[in-house]
């Protein structure tokens, strides 16, 4: 887990904040705090003061909705199952990460509690994936889809009046 240099914080923030790792460390155990820790950067992650990160897993997991096969944030951080729908938002998830908000390979791999090379092979198969094979063309499609909504919220900027 990667813990900035400096931050600014006021004591009753700083208070409110401690109390309640505490509180959750205490119900969770250290390991379920670790991996929720290393989880924040993507989901936290801002560009122009925009939750970026919420919205780009938040349009990944809208994606994949599906009533049998859908993929749950759950799924996505925690799950050591192997579906396609899975492994399919994650490396999504890692490539828009890498993409927009610039986070390196191994906090994206700790994110989902897997090896440091997890984001590099994920990102390094979705640059291998062609348009022409029927199977890749569907998630290359959901792709753009995600990949246009999330330029578009990075990059708006409301008419002055």
């Amino acid at each position: 887990m990667n813990i900035p240099q400096n931050f600014n914080a006021q004591t009753k923030e700083f208070a409110q904040v401690f109390t309640k790792f505490c509180l959750l460390f205490a119900k969770f155990g250290a390991k379920n705090m670790n991996d929720y820790l290393d989880s924040i950067p993507v989901r936290m992650g801002k560009t122009n003061g925009r939750h970026t990160g919420a919205y780009i897993v938040n349009k990944v997991l809208e994606e994949f909705k599906d009533p049998e096969n859908g993929v749950s944030k759950y799924d996505l951080y925690t799950s050591k199952e192997r579906r396609q729908e899975l492994s399919e938002a994650r490396m999504l998830v890692c490539v828009f990460a890498h993409k927009y908000l610039e986070i390196d390979n191994g906090e994206i791999s700790a994110m989902f509690s897997k090896k440091r090379d997890f984001a590099k092979r994920a990102i390094s198969d979705f640059g291998k994936l062609n348009e022409s094979i029927p199977a890749h063309r569907k998630l290359l499609t959901k792709y753009k889809k995600i990949d246009t909504l999330v330029n578009a919220y990075v990059n708006f900027t409301p008419k002055s009046k």
